[in-house]
């Protein structure tokens, strides 16, 4: 499929998404390290709040793994 030109700089629009994605997948932060949280609140197993704590960062790992892998599908798709 031919890359439709703009009329600001000539800029593709296939250019301008991948450049999105681009700043998309730089403003994803990196995974949070639960194995170090779990050591690091090893005494304080046992309380619920440590416990929920552990459960949502790696629900926000699982979400930031998918983000990052949608832009690389984004990508491959343009």
């Amino acid at each position: 499929m031919p890359a439709v030109v703009s009329g600001e700089g000539g800029e593709s629009s296939n250019s301008r998404a991948l450049k999105i994605i681009e700043s998309i997948k730089n403003a994803i932060p990196t995974s949070v390290d639960v194995q170090a949280l779990k050591v690091k609140h090893a005494k304080n197993d046992d309380n619920p709040l440590t416990v929920v704590l552990i459960q949502e960062i790696t629900r926000y790992n699982i979400l930031l793994a998918k983000m990052r892998s949608s832009c690389v599908q984004l990508e491959k798709g343009i």
